[in-house]
């Protein structure tokens, strides 16, 4: 009698390994996994790379920053950046050959 259940239980786990392995390839488990995966490493390459620009973004702020006690510093910028000038400046352009 003790070898007829366990012939039985040996037949159901077969069964059971057999029905799982069917169900993780119809519901494709394993490339779901992989998805996973890669999916987790490029967002902790995104969370490092949101980390670099937060630091790059504080350093342009702090740049920034020391524009607001500079009038010579804000002049500057303003007129490389749109091209003004004073009244008594004279402006050469020059053109370089190619």
């Amino acid at each position: 009698m003790a070898q007829k259940n366990n012939a039985w239980y040996w037949i159901a786990l077969l069964v059971m390994i057999g029905g799982l392995t069917v169900y993780a390839q119809y519901y494709n488990i394993y490339g779901l996994y992989k998805g996973y995966r890669s999916g987790n490493q490029e967002k902790q390459v995104l969370q490092s790379r949101l980390i670099e620009v937060e630091q790059e973004k504080s350093s342009l702020l702090k740049h920034i920053k020391g524009f607001e006690g500079d009038p010579l510093t804000i002049e500057a910028a303003i007129r490389s950046t749109t091209g003004h000038v004073r009244e008594d400046e004279m402006v050469y352009h020059v053109e370089l050959p190619e």
